[in-house]
């Protein structure tokens, strides 16, 4: 889990005074500010828990680490064409919904080129349909993959692979939206809280397909 950065209010003439006054002595203000919280974790938190506490944050280092090995693999496509993408990092689900959250957010996602949507999924490298192909299809044995979604901008879906029952979970990105907006919230109280949220929230809302599609599939007219 990644560092918590603090926020305190005081002010700004306090501030200068007391960063210009550790700056005499030869220490710095931010410094002093880790070092005084470290001193309350030390003498606030029983021996017992601060070791508990250090096996649960090697584990996140050694998850963290994985991710760093690791590659979520994306399709996104809207009415005109498909973009097909790796992630630099071991993106999840739920990194990936945030994402798309920060597009709805910037305006009609319509009114951008695939290519350009993919610029809000952190760093990421195009690939082949063909290669985006292999790599799905090698989600449940390839430990290198972290994710396989699909986006569809034009319907509106977000599908993630499911591995082991090897199909698609379809969701409206509003729905995913939605989830991932009130995950943050919670997040800005405690981050672990997020993804927990995030899927209590998504839980069984999935895509609805159409009126239009659904007639036109009884009817036969959408070959299968």
């Amino acid at each position: 889990m990644a560092n918590k950065d603090l926020v305190i209010s005081i002010p700004y003439r306090k501030y200068v005074a007391i960063r210009e006054a550790l700056e005499r002595g030869g220490n710095n203000f931010d410094e002093q500010l880790q070092r005084k919280a470290e001193e309350w974790y030390q003498a606030l938190i029983p021996k017992e828990q601060r070791e508990e506490i250090e096996k649960q944050i090697q584990a996140d280092n050694k998850a963290e680490a994985l991710k760093a090995k690791q590659f979520a693999v994306v399709r996104i496509r809207d009415e005109v064409e498909d973009y097909h993408f790796i992630t630099e990092r071991g993106e999840d689900f739920y990194s990936l919904a945030k994402c798309c959250a920060e597009v709805q957010s910037s305006g009609n996602p319509k009114e951008y080129t695939v290519d350009t949507i993919a610029t809000f999924f952190n760093q990421h490298y195009s690939i082949e349909e063909t290669m985006y192909d292999v790599l799905k299809d090698a989600l449940k044995t390839d430990k290198r993959i972290s994710a396989v979604l699909e986006i569809d901008f034009d319907i509106g879906a977000f599908s993630v692979l499911n591995p082991e029952k090897n199909a698609w979970e379809k969701y409206s990105i509003e729905s995913i939206v939605q989830a991932a907006r009130i995950a943050q919230e919670f997040e800005k109280w405690d981050e672990s809280m997020g993804e927990k949220k995030f899927y209590e929230n998504l839980d069984g809302k999935y895509y609805e397909e159409p009126l239009e599609e659904l007639e036109q599939e009884d009817s036969g007219l959408i070959p299968q």
